[in-house]
């Protein structure tokens, strides 16, 4: 009978980095990871295993194979090449992209540890490359005035949509949050909202006067018309984005 051998004496260098992506996968998964987190990761460790070649093993994931590929993605002139989702066009990656690669790599090789993949954390010596911090430009309130009057709030794409545009301006909310708010999450009369944010992690957020009458137009004017779609949901756009969703 073979002697049967402990998995941290086993010799796991010629594991397929394709099999580990899945397995990544499955754990980013199960551990709470919202879909667009999980995407991401795979969205940096396939390119990166092709770039490794068609026979790409765990022996592979160095630092300084991942050294070559920063310097390669730092001389790319494209974007988005063979990207059916998409469209292609010519400039350098910026460099707050590649910073955000080499954390997504960073974050594969710990896993890798942890699971007892690697005796080290192989890619711990690796500093990711600095990045130019931008200062973000906000609307004027010329600009603000302009946006909100584009909207019709007497009709029901026009009310929906004006009242989106003010959960972004009044209360910071990020696009995925506002498509992901409930009806009933929206506490109208009490002046706040239950926002599931990143990290699926739900806060109070406190709306302002201007956001409170425009989320109520809408819901006592025009939700229970149902406009959109079969399944009585209203949707941010037509790919299908949920919008303020009713669930009632």
């Amino acid at each position: 009978m073979p002697k049967k051998v402990r998995w941290s004496n086993m010799n796991k260098d010629t594991t397929p980095i394709a099999k580990l992506r899945v397995e990544f996968a499955v754990y980013n998964k199960t551990t709470g990871k919202s879909p667009a987190t999980v995407n991401w990761y795979e969205q940096i460790l396939g390119p990166f295993e092709r770039w490794l070649g068609a026979e790409a093993f765990l022996a592979d994931v160095t630092v300084a194979n991942v050294r070559a590929y920063i310097v390669h993605l730092q001389d790319r002139t494209t974007h988005h090449l063979n990207n059916p989702f998409y469209k292609h066009h010519d400039g350098k990656l910026s460099s707050t992209y590649i910073h955000g690669i080499v954390r997504g790599l960073r974050a594969f090789a710990s896993w890798l540890h942890g699971e007892g993949y690697t005796e080290d954390n192989v890619l711990r010596p690796l500093k990711p490359p600095k990045f130019q911090e931008k200062v973000t430009e906000v609307l004027s309130d010329d600009e603000v005035r302009r946006l909100v009057a584009a909207f019709d709030k007497d009709e029901p794409f026009g009310a929906r949509s004006f009242a989106m545009i003010w959960l972004m301006l009044d209360c910071g909310l990020r696009a995925a949050e506002v498509c992901n708010l409930t009806v009933e999450n929206a506490c109208l009369e009490q002046g706040y909202l239950k926002v599931l944010g990143k990290g699926n992690k739900e806060r109070l957020v406190p709306i302002g006067t201007a956001c409170q009458e425009a989320l109520t137009r809408w819901r006592d004017r025009f939700r229970q018309q149902r406009f959109h779609d079969r399944e009585h949901h209203c949707r941010c756009h037509e790919e299908g984005r949920q919008g303020w969703r009713d669930h009632g």
